[in-house]
Parts: structure tokens; C-alpha cells; sequence
């Protein structure tokens, strides 16, 4: 997995991390940071349009939201799946194999007692 332990600034200064960062969470901080820089650096025009940072907050919200409910549901729908069908066949193994065994043919055979 790629990790980051410096941050350059610029061509001749760079920041030494005092840990590793995954660079799986640029995926998970990267919109909250683009809405930061979007509210921080845009223009008096487009801070007086209230309706397009309320529909960036409100996108931002119900995509987190959408995606971690669908991922929740997908996660334990496929878990599921495969714990079932994972116990299935090893009972279905066992059950074969139990079947094939020396004891279970004896238990099949009838003795005639006279």
C-alpha cells in the first residue's frame, strides 16, 4: 500500500511527516478539502450565490451519507452470501464424507439375529 512521509511545498522545501499517511485517505479527505479551498478562495460574486455553497455542502453531505449506507448494505449483503455459502458446502463436505466413512456403512447394514 503507497504511503507518504514528506509533503513538498516547494521545488527546495519539503515537509517531514512525523508518520505515515496511506494515500488512501487523499480519496477520503480530498472533496472535504476541495470544498475548504472552494469556501476560502472563491471570489465576493460567488460567496454573495448562498445557493451554490449550499448545494456544494448539501452534495458533499448525501454523497458521504449515500456511500456509506450503500456500502454498509453491500458489505453485509456479500458477507452474508458468503458466509452462507461457505458453511453450506463445509457441512455439505462433512455430510459426503461422513457418508463415505466406514461407521455410516455399518450403521446402514442389517444383521438378521436368529
Amino acid at each position: 500500500m503507497p504511503v507518504v512521509t514528506s509533503i513538498k511545498i516547494t521545488p527546495t522545501y519539503s515537509y517531514e511527516l512525523p508518520f505515515t499517511l496511506s494515500r488512501w485517505l487523499d480519496i477520503l479527505i480530498g472533496p472535504i478539502y476541495s470544498c475548504i479551498f472552494i469556501f476560502i478562495f472563491t471570489n465576493k460574486k460567488i460567496q454573495k450565490n448562498e445557493d451554490l455553497t449550499f448545494s456544494l455542502a448539501v452534495g458533499l453531505a448525501l454523497g458521504l451519507a449515500f456511500g456509506l449506507v450503500l456500502g454498509l448494505a453491500v458489505g453485509l449483503v456479500l458477507g452474508l452470501a458468503f458466509g452462507l455459502t461457505a458453511g453450506l458446502t463445509a457441512g455439505l463436505a462433512t455430510l459426503i464424507k461422513l457418508i463415505f466413512s466406514s461407521r455410516f456403512k455399518n450403521w446402514l447394514l442389517a444383521e438378521d439375529k436368529k
